[in-house]
């Protein structure tokens, strides 16, 4: 069964060789990232959403908040497109009940490819509009 939720002391370890594919993707220091990810776990503004298929750690997302509208998606990575799309759901229906507003991203691939989960591409800047609590 496949499950997304927000990172725990217990999952970090197993999360590693994920964080190290994102980095080699995105050809960015693997270090930055698992710091990211690290103070995800003491550090209020930041979050990172875990998505398993059983007990093996197959997803995650991980980004701040820019500030009480916006939030800042930093890293997503999943080989698996299902889980992808229950990362993206779960990010957005918490972000929704915080009350933001738009979220921002950056993209080293095509663009195009982040459209079918309702992103607007603006140069290498992503921006995805979220419907309020009432809506």
């Amino acid at each position: 069964m496949k499950t997304v939720n927000f990172l725990k002391q217990e999952d970090f370890l197993a999360l590693l060789p994920l964080i190290v594919k994102f980095a080699e993707r995105t050809e960015t220091p693997p270090t930055q990232h698992i710091h990211e990810v690290s103070g995800s776990l003491y550090q209020d503004h930041l979050f990172t959403l875990v998505g398993k298929d059983g007990e093996n750690i197959v997803g995650y997302g991980c980004g701040y908040f820019i500030n009480k509208i916006e939030f800042m998606v930093t890293q997503v990575y999943s080989e698996d497109k299902e889980m992808t799309q229950l990362l993206s759901n779960k990010l957005d229906s918490h972000l929704i009940s915080c009350n933001i507003k738009t979220i921002v991203g950056l993209s080293k691939p095509d663009p195009k490819v982040f459209e079918k989960y309702g992103w607007r591409v603006e140069r290498v800047v992503m921006t995805k509009s979220l419907p309020t609590k009432e809506d």
